[in-house]
């Protein structure tokens, strides 16, 4: 991470306006930017396999950090992703809405869901490679070339629906 790409340790908030400096965040790890979401009140930021963590999207101040072992291992390891049929290491792998955390796309082994509350892990799907729409009725969760899409009930993950599978990396 420390010389990788897309990693880095601080988070600003600037006023688009006045182009004022309004916060800044800075840990002493390094956050891989493909893992840094924002739902209405706070944003996440992801150390891989260190922790996940939570910031008052107004104020800048640290909400919680968690490093639950069960957590960390369920998200995993970043797996290699450079094809043009499973998709490419680019792509940001974590969605949040104002209730959950989701982990997944072309690095990650399995679907993780996390609770934005305090980054509990709330349930998994054993296939991670999907490219996630959350809207407000389900998550609608695009498999790849070989595997189906899914319509997931948010609390629980069960299977609402299936569809068919995505064409490559789209």
């Amino acid at each position: 991470p420390r010389t990788a790409f897309g990693y880095g340790r601080t988070v600003v908030a600037i006023d688009p306006a006045s182009k004022k400096l309004l916060w800044h965040y800075r840990d002493e790890e390094f956050l891989d930017a493909r893992a840094v979401c924002m739902n209405s009140s706070q944003i996440f930021c992801y150390c891989p396999e260190k922790f996940l963590a939570c910031i008052d999207a107004k104020t800048g101040d640290l909400l919680w950090k968690n490093s639950d072992a069960e957590l960390l291992e369920a998200i995993g390891p970043n797996e290699r992703a450079q094809h043009y049929i499973t998709g490419y290491a680019s792509t940001c792998y974590m969605k949040c809405s104002d209730d959950y955390l989701f982990f997944a796309g072309p690095q990650r082994d399995r679907l993780v869901v996390a609770s934005a509350a305090d980054g509990r892990l709330a349930w998994t799907n054993p296939d991670g490679n999907l490219q996630l729409v959350l809207r407000d009725d389900a998550i609608y969760a695009a498999g790849s070339q070989t595997a189906i899409g899914m319509k997931l009930d948010y609390a629980t993950g069960s299977i609402l629906a299936n569809f068919p599978a995505r064409r490559a990396c789209t």
